[in-house]
């Protein structure tokens, strides 16, 4: 199922998402109200 706004689209994750996920949870900026950043494993 997926749904669709002028601004958002969710849908299920896919495996394309997972090089950009990673990179955000890595990033100090992104994470910094998390206990710590996240790595790809």
């Amino acid at each position: 199922m997926e749904l669709k706004t002028p601004r958002l689209i969710i849908r299920p994750w896919q495996q394309a998402d997972l090089d950009g996920f990673a990179e955000l949870n890595a990033d100090p900026e992104v994470m910094r109200y998390f206990s710590a950043c996240l790595t790809r494993e």
